[in-house]
């Protein structure tokens, strides 16, 4: 802003007037001014007689309170609607402009309900008079003038739809109603504000030095006027002149009045960097908010035309102070040092101790006593001290001074971690700046050590280990390693470790007050070695759910500490001894076990060899077989004779169904109840309706020829069992009739029916037992009938042609006339499953067959099932040929393939009862038997000492044989006796040591050991004898450096010239040789000097000798040597010339020797020159024509043999 130049004395400063409106918010900001709008006020607009030119429509008028829509009309022009208040003369504008086609004030005029035809068509927003802030009301889409208060609370509208009036009104709960801003996110008061009317003028309340040269409706040097008097006025202090805006802040502070540069409420905020204008800008700070501040700036009009407005604070560089408030200023600090306890560190419970802080005041006011700062407690734990600490009185800190605050501090009598906040106060005022806190964690003065005792090397945990913590006491470990010692001061200790069968350890070890501290050990073993594996486990099931272990005990360098048990291979327990009683097994299974010794390290044994145990099923329970309570109908049963009728006249209710069999009276009725498959053992029962409950002859009774019976599949009188009422034998008793093995039919007296019968109906029960003796015997029969007055009961005998039939059905009735109606009801089969038979051993009888033997474990059987281990049923079933009945202990299965292993189990059967399974047996058919062309050789013929390769043609394996049991001998004739070699795969080379026929002898065996058949081959072997020939020897020395040479001595002319003579002889033969009866220096003869040393490198013979006779022939013979396979050695003889000296080999010493040896003076030897080295040191020298000389004139004597 411009500064206005001329100064004018005596300006007064302008003083806002308050605006009382009726219940608006008198604050609302003065926006736009204009002489015209006076003409409104006066018109006062309370009837429509009196509207001024200008004003389009009133839209709502209540009390003093007037809507008005405006066209051009000067002032104006910045809004389209206006709410008019005549009795404080103020005019609000309704902003942003938008229009309004209808408007109503709330009850209370506190609120104006308006519809606006843009942006949005029937867009329904409410607008508060108190705050300024417009909301719209989501979803609503209103007709114009339709908008009705009902209270303060709720309105009601017509809603529009599709551009046509609804023909009900909608209310809306205005608490309840979904709403957004309409006009984006407005200032308060930034809607609704109010409008001055005056303009111009000066003020003689205050005289700042400065007058306003452009009072009314000119921009220039607005700001400064009023930024000057809004100061002077609240300030009440004379002000300079500090020229244009953006001068101010550095004048200001130049003159000594206080500035910040935080925004502060009734400040003059300073741009100095010319945002706002090239003349930078001042304002009036009535409110901060956040980062905007609220201002109060000059428009026109002098103090009454000033304009509020939001403004971000970042624009203003700086804000000048109340240069006579002693607490002027704003308010900051920053923390920047501090005292032990840092951070986390550890105080006691209890204990009292200072901590420090320094804190700089960043602000622009001066701390002060009189300015209400303090040092504050804020939040948090305060730990005893108080909730604010005073400056001194008199001491004061400037904006960059410091102030250190000690305070005393009492640590919580609970261990943990304990914070707390403090903070500078200006009481009154508030908090501020830097929020330095305290973070401490407070302990116990003593301290708990634990810590885990390992295996180092496979980290399980070590039980029982003795731990001794220096100066405090002993533990030992518990089950899973772990040691604890509690309530230890707090200082350094040493914590020593040992158990047994570990090297022991100890390790140094700070304890702190109120902590836990963990030290682990890893023990690393000194035992190292394993206990033995455990031999010999048994298992022996002795329950359904229970199995006895017993085994060998093992031994170990240290001791056994125990044994771990394992049941399908997982450990199910541990014993300390080698026995176990597992009682974790499941009914019926076959549970497979092994166990494995431990020492305390511990060191494992490898586990032991498993053996697998059958537990028994849970014992057999008698079971329901058929059972009916005549629901319904007849459906379980065949009609025989005439036929059954469903009756609900009487039942008993026993069963399940409402109703009975019926026989009317003089009727022959019989029906049945088949059973897929006889039974051995059983109970039927059945009520019979006696419709006079009895026989008290010359009284009552009547007369029945009614029966439950058990009889064979067929009906046939194969077997027949009735208990019966047979009035045509007697009526007054009740009968039972046995047809068997073709015995008569006979009726025998179970008992009297009751005799003292009250004449009223009754049930009667009839109940008939079957019960086997074991296979090959009968067994017994209970009949038995209960009426009112009691059991009575027969017991027949069982006849064993019984299991030739069996119960293979229940009947009713005995198909003969019954003279009186009667009824069955309730009738019931009861069995028991047979228990889990024993198997046997299997018998493997040919490639093909194996014959499974088994037996019962008791008598409630009538037949078997032999299955596979999928349950497939193999054996014949019944009742096709060759079922198995209850007489069988056997069966032999056929048509299975050789060498192959089976594995079957057996169960008994009672009717349509199944038992439990047996245990399985396993056995393997026999192999295939061998013979003539199954075993084949690779040469009928071979020479003596030649090897014979033997192949099969069958091969090996299941299908064919397992391995060949076989001799080797000379002999047609053998018997095996099962310590034979084995042949089980590949060919089979055998050697024909000596001349003639070799025989073969094999026998076949399965994967059992079991043989299957013999048979013998043969081959013949000829002395195919090759004598060994002598093709090359030779004389070998070695000369010094040079190397080794040879002479070679195969002819009698040949001649060893070197010293000493030969001393190793190499001959070779035509073949490979060996030494008769073993190799020695006896097997080699020489005809001088001494054979010291023999040996044979296939064909080649070394021969080691000494001292041989110089000047005669050497012949080498080999009694002893012979070819392999112990042919005859070459009767040949080697046989060379030795005379030291004779360097040409001529066979004579002489001067053609001296010259050869002289004309190679000073060489090494060559392969052409080395006999020249006579003496063999590895140089032609003087020595050789030294030896040479002394043996001049010298030739060899003798002949070869």
């Amino acid at each position: 802003m411009r500064h206005p130049g001329a100064v004018v004395a005596g300006l007064l400063c302008l003083i806002q007037a308050t605006v009382q409106a009726q219940s608006y918010n008198p604050d609302l900001w003065p926006v736009t001014s204009g002489d015209s709008i006076e003409a409104y006020l006066d018109a006062r607009l309370f009837d429509d007689t009196a509207v001024p030119a200008g004003i389009e429509a009133v839209l709502d008028r209540q009390g003093n309170l007037a809507v008005v829509r405006c066209g051009e009309v000067p002032g104006l022009v910045e809004s389209s609607a206006h709410v008019l208040d005549f009795a404080a003369g103020q005019a609000y504008h309704i902003r942003p402009a938008h229009s309004l086609a209808s408007a109503a004030f709330s009850p209370d005029q506190s609120h104006i309900a308006a519809v606006l035809s843009a942006p949005c068509d029937g867009c329904l927003v409410i607008y508060s008079m108190v705050d300024g802030e417009a909301r719209r009301i989501e979803g609503v889409q209103a007709v114009p003038g339709s908008v009705t208060w009902l209270n303060a609370d709720r309105i009601s509208y017509l809603p529009e739809l599709d551009g046509k009036a609804a023909a009900e009104p909608v209310e809306v709960d205005l608490t309840q109603a979904e709403t957004g801003r309409v006009f984006g996110n407005p200032a308060p008061g930034g809607n609704l504000q109010p409008e001055v009317y005056s303009c111009g003028g000066t003020n003689d309340d205050c005289i700042c030095g400065m007058n306003n040269p452009y009072p009314c409706c000119d921009n220039g040097g607005n700001c400064t006027w009023w930024a000057w008097h809004a100061a002077c006025c609240n300030w009440g202090v004379g002000c300079p002149g500090w020229g244009n805006a953006h001068s101010w802040l550095g004048n200001a502070q130049a003159s000594g009045y206080p500035t910040t540069s935080t925004p502060t409420v009734g400040s003059i905020a300073c741009d100095s960097n010319n945002t706002l204008s090239s003349y930078g800008h001042v304002v009036w700070v009535l409110q901060v908010s956040g980062s905007s501040i609220l201002v109060s700036e000059q428009s026109c009009g002098g103090f009454y035309g000033s304009r509020q407005y939001w403004y971000a604070s970042w624009i203003f560089d700086g804000y000048i102070l109340n240069p006579s408030d002693p607490c002027a200023g704003t308010d900051d600090a920053i923390g920047t040092w501090e005292s032990w306890p840092y951070d986390y560190d550890t105080v006691l419970t209890g204990q009292v101790f200072n901590k420090s802080w320094t804190m700089q005041n960043t602000g622009s006011s001066t701390w002060s006593r009189d300015c209400n700062h303090k040092f504050a407690f804020d939040g948090g734990t305060q730990f005893g001290v108080p909730g604010w600490t005073d400056l001194a009185s008199g001491e004061t800190i400037a904006p960059g001074q410091s102030k250190t605050w000690t305070l005393t501090f009492t640590a919580p009598s609970t261990p943990g971690q304990y914070q707390g906040y403090f903070r500078m106060d200006r009481y009154g005022v508030g908090r501020f700046g830097a929020r330095p806190f305290i973070l401490v964690n407070v302990v116990s003065p003593t301290g708990d050590l634990t810590g885990t005792v390992t295996n180092a090397s496979t980290s399980a945990p070590i039980p029982g280990a003795a731990v001794t913590l220096s100066g405090v006491g002993n533990t030992t470990t518990n089950g899973s390693g772990v040691y604890t010692f509690n309530s230890v001061a707090g200082g350094s200790y040493t914590v020593s470790v040992s158990a047994t069968g570990y090297n022991p350890a100890s390790d140094g070890v700070t304890i702190t007050g109120g902590n836990t501290t963990t030290k682990n050990f890893a023990l690393t073993p000194s035992d190292t070695q394993a206990p033995t594996i455990p031999t010999g486990l048994t298992a022996q099931a002795t329950s359904p759910t229970s199995v006895q272990l017993n085994w060998t005990v093992s031994t170990d360098d240290v001791g056994v500490a125990g044994y771990d048990i394992r049941r399908n291979g997982s450990v199910v327990g541990s014993s300390a001894t080698a026995s176990y009683l597992d009682n974790g097994a499941s009914p019926g299974t076959d549970p497979v076990y092994d166990v494995r010794a431990r020492d305390s390290v511990p060191n494992y044994s490898d586990w032991s060899a498993s053996v697998t145990v059958h537990t028994p099923p849970n014992p057999p329970a008698l079971a329901t077989v058929f059972s009916d309570g005549f629901d319904g109908n007849l459906n379980n049963w065949t009609q025989q004779v005439a036929g059954f009728a469903y009756s609900t006249t009487v039942n008993r209710g026993g069963l399940t169904g409402a109703g009975a069999a019926f026989v009317a009276a003089g009727e022959a009725d019989q029906m049945y109840k088949t059973f897929t498959r006889p039974f051995a053992q059983g109970t039927a029962s059945g009520y019979f309706w006696d419709g006079k409950g009895g026989w008290k002859a010359g009284t009552c009774g009547w007369q029945y020829r009614q029966s439950l019976s058990l009889r064979e599949t067929g009906g046939t009188a194969g077997f027949i069992l009735d208990n019966c009422l047979a009035s045509n034998v007697g009526a007054g008793d009740y009968f039972y009739r046995y047809l068997c093995c073709g015995w008569p039919s006979a009726y025998t007296s179970i008992g009297a029916r009751d005799v003292n019968t009250d004449c009223g109906g009754t049930w009667v029960q009839f109940q008939t037992t079957i019960t086997p003796d074991a296979p090959g015997a009968g067994g017994s029969i209970t009949l038995k009938v209960t009426d009112r007055a009691g059991a009575k009961t027969a017991t027949p005998a069982l006849d064993p042609d019984f299991f030739n039939w069996g119960i293979g059905r229940i009947t009713l009735g005995l198909g003969v006339t019954s003279a009186y109606e009667g009824y069955w009801d309730d009738i019931t089969f009861e069995a028991m499953p047979p228990d889990w038979p024993i198997i046997g051993t299997a018998t493997a009888l040919s490639p093909t067959q194996i014959r499974w033997n088994f037996t019962p474990r008791d008598n409630n059987l009538f037949g078997w099932d032999v299955l596979d281990t999928a349950n497939t049923i193999l054996s014949p079933q019944y009742p096709a040929a060759g079922w198995l009945n209850r007489a069988a202990t056997s069966w032999t299965e056929t048509g299975l393939t050789a060498n192959t292993v089976y594995t079957r189990k057996v169960r008994a059967w009672n009717g349509t009862l199944n038992g439990a399974f047996s245990e399985t047996a396993t056995a393997c058919t026999l192999s295939l038997p061998p013979e003539a062309g199954t075993i084949v050789a690779d040469n009928a013929e071979v020479c003596m000492g030649e090897s014979v390769t033997w192949s099969t043609t069958a091969g090996f394996g299941p299908g064919t044989t397992a391995y060949y049991r076989y001799a080797w001998d000379q002999t047609p004739a053998y018997s095996f006796t099962g310590e034979e070699s084995h042949w089980d795969s590949g060919t089979l080379v055998l050697q024909a040591s000596a001349a003639g026929p070799w025989y073969l002898h094999i026998q076949s065996c399965n994967d059992e050991g079991q043989p299957s058949g013999t048979f013998t081959y043969s081959v013949t072997a000829t002395d195919c004898t090759v004598i060994p020939q002598v093709i090359a020897s030779v004389s070998r020395k070695v000369h010094g450096d040079a190397g080794t040479f040879d002479i070679d001595v195969d002819v009698s002319t040949a001649i060893e010239g070197r010293a000493n003579g030969p001393t190793l002889v190499v001959v070779t033969f035509s073949d490979p040789i060996e030494g008769l009866g073993g190799l020695d220096p006896g097997d080699v003869a020489a005809s001088s000097g001494s054979v010291t040393h023999v040996s044979i490198d296939g064909p080649q013979l070394a021969v080691e000798l000494s001292d041989v006779a110089d000047g005669s022939l050497l012949a080498i013979s080999f009694p002893g040597i012979v070819g392999l396979g112990g042919s005859t050695a070459s009767p040949d003889v080697v046989c060379f010339g030795v005379l030291g000296g004779d360097a040409n080999g001529d066979g004579a010493t002489n001067v053609f020797d001296l010259v050869s040896i002289r004309n190679q003076l000073n060489t090494a030897p060559t392969a052409t020159t080395f006999r020249c080295d006579t003496t063999a040191d590895g140089l032609v020298n003087i020595f050789d024509l030294v030896m040479t000389r002394n043996n001049l004139n010298h030739s060899v004597t003798g002949s070869c043999p």
